[in-house]
């Protein structure tokens, strides 16, 4: 659940929460192989931002794993 603060006007003191999670759109999903072998499921678009650029700085850094033995499948939005 997101919670937004929304100060009350008449009293400078005092928040109330309110539940704005409803307006955010499903969350894309991904998975993620390598060599055949799936590493990842289901994941977030950040979390998979996250895991291939992990995967290039591996592969900068040791030669492996190499680009074309990785695949990012998109499987779908949360509510798919």
């Amino acid at each position: 659940m997101i919670l937004s603060a929304v100060s009350d006007t008449r009293k400078r003191e005092s928040f109330d929460f309110i539940d704005i999670s409803s307006g955010y759109a499903d969350m894309d999903r991904y998975d993620i192989f390598v060599d055949g072998q799936r590493i990842h499921h289901a994941i977030s678009e950040e979390e998979m931002e996250d895991v291939t650029q992990d995967l290039a700085d591996d592969f900068y850094q040791t030669g492996t794993p190499h680009p074309e033995s990785v695949d990012v499948i998109y499987i779908g939005s949360d509510e798919e």
